[in-house]
């Protein structure tokens, strides 16, 4: 699973290049699968859990840092 969080000040693409689960964007899950696309607009809550060994490519603008504080977890 990818545990709750935002991104403050980027929206984020998800993209599942293999593999099956679920996303949950806003409060609104839904089941995804290869070839599915959702769009994360920044600041809103988003989660999920994949299946078995998933391939999902993810696109943010601006560019998603680890050095940069942007990413808020939901749970801690």
């Amino acid at each position: 699973p990818f545990r709750t969080h935002v991104h403050v000040e980027h929206d984020e693409i998800g993209y599942v290049l293999v593999g099956t689960g679920s996303v949950t964007v806003g409060g609104v899950t839904r089941p995804v699968k290869k070839g599915d696309v959702w769009v994360i607009p920044a600041n809103t809550p988003h989660g999920g859990q994949f299946e078995d060994a998933p391939q999902v490519l993810f696109i943010s603008s601006p560019i998603d840092d680890p050095d940069n504080q942007d990413r808020v977890w939901l749970d801690d």
